[in-house]
């Protein structure tokens, strides 16, 4: 087995094993060493194939490479001073350093070779898949009769793999776009392990992440399903959720608003969030500068059930100051208009709007939990890795290609040995101007 392939299973065997929280016989800090460790060795296997592919180590430009990291880091500087321990400083810097580290791991698989980028997302979304399918079958069945460690009065069910209910449902809707990397050939396996996914967010009633899950679902099977299997897939869809609102309304919760959608319902609906929401921005306005510090804000102590802020940006905004969210969805915006740009020299490929979705998921979920995207990375480790292919797909990426000694374009072979013309998809054409179109 060559290093490639070596690449591809380690990197997307993690990427889908990365939000299992537990696994059973195996304990916490066991796991969480175990999974740090795979995480560092599918870093350093993406450099060394990139390295051996181009003789050298490029990290992205842009908004997602060191420049975007350092300034991460300098901007949040009040947060980690502030620190409720140096433990606590350490675990933020990792995660963000983290994040980035497999952004740049995502950036060299692509520049690698496209085989391998399918592949490994594709490998991702099986692994999640796998899980997924044990979670059901303790759904219907009763077995095997494992519970979460972290919440251990909820059925596996409910929670997945993950720490509680919708971490797990988060992580299913990020890879849930994976399934679509599939070989091409192949038209109705995602689409049903796309249901499957979208079926594992049913079952543990994480409302935000079936709602991303199944627009996911619907953006994939648009992107790389024939015209019936997108009808399949989105009349599945539609029909699994009406099923719950008809025959388990409980599930998402929706009794609570049976006395209509006033303040107090939907508060009571969102579990308390949306006053959460009001006295993080109390707190806020009182210190947007320099925040109050890493694992300063407890909204216990304001009466509630619950620690977290259930936003990343007002979490982020609480403990680093509001330069920070600011500057991190500068990032995001900066990354997404620059694949734009690129979409304007090219031409159009739905399928390759496909970490565009895994990103606008990101996004999407984060208006709605604390930890995803930062905080988290474990869960988050294939948004970092989208953002990563995205960066290589910016127009710094176009690159005009040598003729060879006929005055012709060299063969496909030679092209795709260059990093920066490694995206042009099978049907595009590369204009004399050097810009795929």
């Amino acid at each position: 087995m060559n290093t490639r392939h070596v690449q591809t299973i380690v990197v997307g065997a993690y990427l889908g094993a990365a939000p299992f929280y537990w696994i059973p016989l195996m304990s916490d800090a066991g796991w969480r060493s175990v999974k740090y460790v795979w995480a560092a060795a599918a870093i350093g296997l993406a450099a060394h194939v990139y390295r051996k592919a181009h003789g050298c180590i490029r990290l992205p430009r842009g908004p997602f490479g060191p420049a975007g990291l350092i300034a991460l880091l300098v901007i949040g500087s009040p947060g980690y001073l502030q620190a409720e321990s140096g433990a606590a400083a350490a675990e933020a810097t990792i995660d963000v350093l983290f994040g980035f580290l497999f952004a740049w791991a995502g950036f060299w698989v692509a520049s690698t070779g496209r085989d391998q980028l399918d592949r490994a997302l594709a490998t991702a979304a099986i692994v999640m898949s796998a899980g997924v399918l044990v979670q059901l079958a303790q759904w219907y069945s009763g077995h095997p009769d494992w519970r979460s460690p972290f919440r251990p009065e909820l059925q596996l069910y409910q929670t997945g793999f993950g720490a509680g209910r919708t971490g797990w449902s988060n992580a299913i809707a990020l890879l849930l776009p994976g399934v679509y990397f599939l070989r091409r050939g192949t038209t109705y396996l995602p689409a049903v392990l796309g249901l499957l996914l979208l079926s594992g967010c049913v079952a543990c009633a994480g409302r935000a992440g079936i709602v991303v899950a199944t627009a996911g679902l619907a953006a994939g099977a648009w992107t790389r399903s024939t015209r019936r299997w997108f009808v399949i897939s989105i009349v599945s869809a539609l029909s699994i959720l009406a099923a719950v609102v008809a025959f388990s309304p409980e599930t998402l919760r929706l009794e609570r608003l049976e006395g209509g959608w006033d303040s107090y319902n939907i508060d009571a609906w969102s579990a308390g969030r949306t006053t959460g929401y009001a006295v993080a921005l109390e707190m806020l306005i009182e210190r947007p500068a320099l925040g109050y510090g890493v694992d300063q804000v407890d909204l216990r102590d304001h009466g509630f059930i619950y620690a977290d802020v259930h936003n990343v940006w007002l979490r982020t905004g609480l403990e680093f100051g509001v330069a920070y969210p600011l500057s991190f969805l500068l990032l995001i915006v900066l990354l997404l208009v620059r694949r734009m740009r690129t979409l304007l020299h090219t031409q159009r490929s739905r399928e390759r709007g496909l970490p565009i979705v895994t990103v606008g998921a990101g996004v999407a979920l984060s208006m709605f939990e604390p930890n995803i995207l930062i905080g988290s990375f474990q869960v988050s480790a294939v948004w970092w890795f989208c953002c990563g292919i995205l960066s290589a797909q910016t127009p710094d990426s176009v690159l005009k290609p040598k003729p060879d000694h006929g005055g012709r374009l060299g063969s496909p072979g030679r092209l795709t040995q260059h990093p920066r013309v490694i995206f042009a998809s099978p049907g595009d054409q590369v204009s004399g101007a050097g810009h795929a179109r």
